[in-house]
């Protein structure tokens, strides 16, 4: 066996030396500036159609500036600067003295390495009541390497200190000083207190450390044509701001993943990874170390195919599944499709289907529809008012705006319907029996598809400019309305029900009364509710839903102002960045007034919350 590897790492290294390195290192997507430029640049003609699948390597980036390079004639100088700056920072890659870059590299005819370090002090406050503000201080050590020509290697070490404000978890999706469905976590696992450093918590309620550490090996071939990598990472993988299907929202997790992309017309995508345990932000009094991972051992794997017969036509079709660990090689097959394996093994997986059409036109942006089908029971008369239908969809058109340089506007509408993402409890699985297992559409408590709350919709305008080299602006506008009642939240099938009879009695599935029909009783054997044993729809939902109409709904209006200064090609490697947040949120009850009016009294108080954001990047 050892005499086998030595023998594949020779041939490896005898078919790479000689050949001068090229990183292919994952593009991490917090380089925001950098994949809205690339966006940009295909809206406007200058790249051929790029896969909806990130992060890209180095490489293909690099591959596709030297493509933009090409159309610098039809730049402004505003323009020609913009593009500059990244042609400089990822193609031309200067070294300098680590004061001005913060980082160190060895070089090497067949080894590399490159050794970084960064800090990040964000500060985000709530101004109408400075008491629930937050932020996070973070230092970071990266390291990545070539080895040869077609593999590298990386890791991400970071630590630092957190605080968020103690919401209210029932009137809040997260911190409060952060605009709603906007927060994420920056840290693995549990957080640990100050006061308390040996303890896991779920949120820094007070001043808090926490760590997190992203790895990968990477390889590429063929001048892209097939991209590997097995590392732990976000990552997003389609097409609109925020997508249905794996968001650049979702946290990351460690897995294996490929592209092959033999002709510019055609994609295959396939991801299998280990997901992470964690409770929702609605949940995270119930976190702990031991107990919430006994219920949440998941992997989740996706499949997405991409063809691009035309300049001006873009088809997609995704395929993924949320299942319970186990060695499914059926799950593992980058060519087999998720959604048909279940029927040869078995349902007790969460399996989901949906795919994108897309219609651009250089110079004049681009049209695209998305759906998500979690759940669907086709035969059901009234299939968009059943509740056991769970599906999503989103919809948008982006255009360059004439006159700014490097500057789109987009219209974007979302739509999740009730219970989309979450799946019915399994108790009586072949592998974990007696336990009962959650397989919701989750990795390490937040979503792995868009960054909502079941039963909710988005109205979204964005305007996004990089004006001059090392700045960038935004203004937005939200419009997000939520419901209150079953299906709204991410709650396992299971946990909201059990088995009755028309009279309220608990039964068997064979219509029998149970022998123990107290629920508080910890011998409570009554039989949970499924999509197999109730047939009139999720957790017992009887009657139709009809969104805004059938509950109490909240209603956010959020208006956003930002930007951001880098001043690294001036010489100087420090970055700014400023973001205000004006959030305006009411409730209404159609059901009992008969109007979207917001009711305003009692617990469904109107709020106006002005909230700031700054921070400061060195070596950014």
């Amino acid at each position: 066996m050892k005499k086998s590897i030595l023998v594949m790492l020779a041939l490896l290294l005898t078919l790479t030396a000689g050949l001068s390195a090229q990183s292919h290192n994952a593009v991490p997507l917090r380089d925001t500036a950098l994949y809205n430029f690339l966006e940009q640049a295909e809206m406007k003609g200058y790249t051929g159609q790029q896969r909806a699948v990130r992060p890209y390597p180095r490489s293909l980036v690099v591959s596709l500036l030297e493509d933009v390079k090409k159309y610098q004639p039809k730049m402004s100088p505003a323009e020609k600067g913009v593009f500059l700056d990244f042609y400089d920072k990822y193609v031309v890659d200067e070294d300098r003295k680590f004061l001005k870059d913060g980082d160190i590299r060895v070089e090497g005819e067949i080894f590399t390495l490159r050794g970084e370090v960064d800090a990040e002090m964000h500060a985000q406050a709530k101004l109408n009541d400075i008491t629930a503000s937050g932020g996070e201080v973070i230092a970071a050590v990266r390291l990545k390497g070539d080895l040869g020509s077609s593999v590298s290697w990386g890791l991400d070490l970071e630590g630092g200190a957190y605080a968020a404000d103690e919401y209210d978890k029932d009137t809040s999706y997260g911190p409060t000083a952060w605009a709603p469905y906007t927060y994420t976590k920056q840290w693995d696992g549990g957080i640990h207190p100050i006061d308390g450093l040996n303890y896991f918590a779920a949120m820094p309620d007070g001043l808090a450390f926490g760590y997190a550490y992203d790895a990968e090996i990477a390889a590429s071939f063929w001048d892209n044509a097939v991209d590997l990598r097995f590392g732990r990472l976000r990552r997003d993988w389609g097409m609109g701001e925020g997508n249905l299907f794996l968001s650049s929202t979702a946290r990351p997790f460690m897995g294996f993943e490929g592209s092959i992309n033999p002709w510019k017309w055609f994609n295959l995508s396939f991801l299998t990874g280990t997901l992470e345990y964690g409770e929702s932000y609605r949940n995270v009094d119930d976190y702990n170390i031991k107990g919430t991972s006994r219920t949440q051992q998941n992997m989740f794997s996706i499949l997405q195919l991409e063809v691009m017969p035309t300049d001006w036509l873009y088809l997609a079709f995704s395929d993924s599944g949320v299942y319970m660990k186990r060695p499914e090689l059926g799950y593992l097959h980058p060519l087999y499709s998720q959604f048909s394996y279940q029927n040869n093994v078995g349902d007790f997986d969460n399996m989901a289907m949906g795919g994108t059409i897309a219609l651009k036109k250089a110079g004049w942006g681009k049209v695209y529809f998305s759906a998500f089908l979690d759940e669907a029971r086709f035969n059901h008369p009234d299939f968009f008012g059943n509740y056991a239908n769970m599906y999503s969809y989103q919809t948008g058109v982006e255009v360059p705006v004439p006159g700014l340089p490097w500057t789109t506007a987009l219209l974007q509408y979302t739509k999740i319907e009730p219970f989309t993402y979450t799946h019915y409890t399994v108790n009586s699985s072949p592998w974990y029996n007696g336990l009962d297992m959650e397989t919701d559409y989750l990795n390490n408590g937040e979503s792995l598809g868009y960054s909502l709350e079941p039963n909710s919709d988005e109205l979204m305008l964005k305007l996004k400019s990089q004006p001059k080299k090392g700045f960038t602006a935004e203004f937005g506008y939200r419009m997000v309305r939520h419901g209150t009642n079953a299906g709204s939240y991410y709650d396992a099938w299971g946990s909201g029900g059990y088995l009755q009879d028309d009279a309220g009695n608990y039964i068997d599935e064979d219509g029998n009364p149970v022998t123990n029909p107290n629920p508080d009783d910890p011998d409570f054997n009554g039989v949970a509710l499924t999509p197999d044993n109730d047939p009139n729809g999720a957790y017992g939902q009887e009657g139709s839903k009809d969104f805004l109409k059938d509950a109490v709904y909240e209603w956010f209006h959020i208006f956003s102002l930002g930007g951001s200064w880098d001043l690294t090609s001036s010489g100087t490697p420090i970055a700014f960045g400023a973001n205000y947040d004006y959030v305006l949120k009411y409730y209404s009850d159609y059901k009992n007034t008969g109007n979207f009016k917001a009711v305003n009294s009692g617990s469904f108080l109107n709020e106006n919350n002005h909230l700031l954001s700054l921070t400061m990047t060195i070596y950014p």
